[in-house]
């Protein structure tokens, strides 16, 4: 699992940059994710919880900064709630990704399958659909 992990990782900086996690990859922040026009501020950090029963199960909502607004201001329709993590205060945005033959598919070579960088072009399609 911690080759997989650690793969997975080098896929993420070479897409994103900067991106910190915990010794056993239990979170994964990605420093600057660039968000889609009209969004303020132009870019965010994004928190993504990595379940326990990863790769199988696969990561489950996501989180941006606070500060963080739509185009046109106001709330985001799927935000569930606010968290704090590693000091911060984050926005808890609801985005799920199904297991199974349209969802999900994790395979044991990670350039194959599913892994925490499609999770991410996945939220980043979800930021552009407005949240």
């Amino acid at each position: 699992m911690r080759e997989r992990m650690a793969m997975e990782l080098e896929l993420l900086q070479r897409r994103y940059g900067d991106v910190e996690h915990d010794k056993e990859v239990t979170w994964v922040e990605v420093q600057s994710l660039k968000l889609p026009p009209a969004w303020s501020p132009a870019e965010t950090r994004l928190l993504v919880l990595v379940p326990s029963g990863y790769p199988a199960t696969p990561p489950d909502n996501f989180a941006i900064e606070i500060a963080v607004a739509p185009p046109g201001g106001g709330q985001l329709g799927n935000q569930v709630g606010e968290t704090e993590h590693a000091g911060r205060r984050w926005r808890v945005l609801s985005w799920h990704v199904e297991n199974g033959a349209q969802g999900w598919r994790p395979h044991g070579n990670v350039a194959q399958g599913d892994n925490l960088l499609s999770f991410l072009i996945g939220v980043q399609e979800r930021l552009e659909e407005g949240a």
